[in-house]
């Protein structure tokens, strides 16, 4: 069956006014440095994204956003999107840290467990603590 992946990020580029100028999407860390020279080459008036979906790609009221240390990047929020706990979420999420980009992580759901690989056997990821909504 067609299983979705247990991770994956929805990298946009903002221009001066946060508004969002392109959006790309990576499902595995090795496709970040294309997808970042592909928003680069958008140019700053590559006009925004006007669609009804365009709220995803921003920051949700009391999200948290991990920023980054370089004002290279500073232009790009990466929103990932994964099943907490697993090695594909792990491997992004590292992957985007070290690429230096503005995070905001989202919990995706259920997390089938990777030693057992029918995926239909999923359990509910308890989620607790400061920050957990």
């Amino acid at each position: 069956g067609n299983i979705p992946p247990y991770a994956f990020c929805l990298l946009s580029r903002r221009d001066g006014d946060d508004n969002i100028v392109g959006t790309q999407l990576v499902i595995d860390e090795s496709l970040i440095t294309k997808a970042l020279d592909e928003l680069k080459l958008l140019g700053s008036n590559g006009g925004h994204v006007q669609h009804e979906d365009s709220h995803l790609l921003l920051q949700l009221p009391g999200e948290s956003i991990h920023p980054t240390n370089s004002s290279e990047n500073d232009e790009f929020v990466a929103i990932i999107y994964g099943q907490v706990g697993t090695s594909a979420f792990a491997s992004l999420y590292k992957s985007l840290r070290n690429a230096e980009l503005n995070l905001i992580v989202r919990h995706m759901g259920f997390i089938p467990y990777e030693e057992n690989k029918d995926a239909s056997v999923a359990f509910p990821t308890v989620m607790q603590g400061y920050g957990v909504r």
